[in-house]
């Protein structure tokens, strides 16, 4: 399962919840200002898996009207094996 997204505009990511998460592992690359979450698993028994994390938007920007790209899904079903992909809206200021 990798959930991404890329941020826009003068943003930092706070390590000490960005980098926590509650299962598997995140990653960000500072370079591309994309945040990566990465589970090995989900069990069958839990429905949600959530993550929060703070990020801090430094200065905006006047014609900035999205603070990430859209999120992006992926996993692969292990019954059958098919690929999952998800695509959810970006996220507004």
């Amino acid at each position: 399962i990798k959930v991404s997204a890329d941020f826009f505009g003068d943003v930092s990511f706070d390590e000490k919840t960005t980098l926590l998460p509650p299962a598997g592992k995140a990653t960000i690359d500072q370079g591309k200002k994309r945040l990566t979450w990465s589970v090995g698993t989900m069990p069958i028994s839990l429905d949600v898996l959530a993550y929060q994390f703070k990020v801090k938007l430094h200065k905006a920007n006047a014609g900035q009207t999205q603070f990430t790209s859209k999120v992006t899904f992926e996993a692969t079903d292990a019954v059958t094996g098919e690929k999952i992909i998800k695509v959810a809206e970006p996220i507004e200021l």
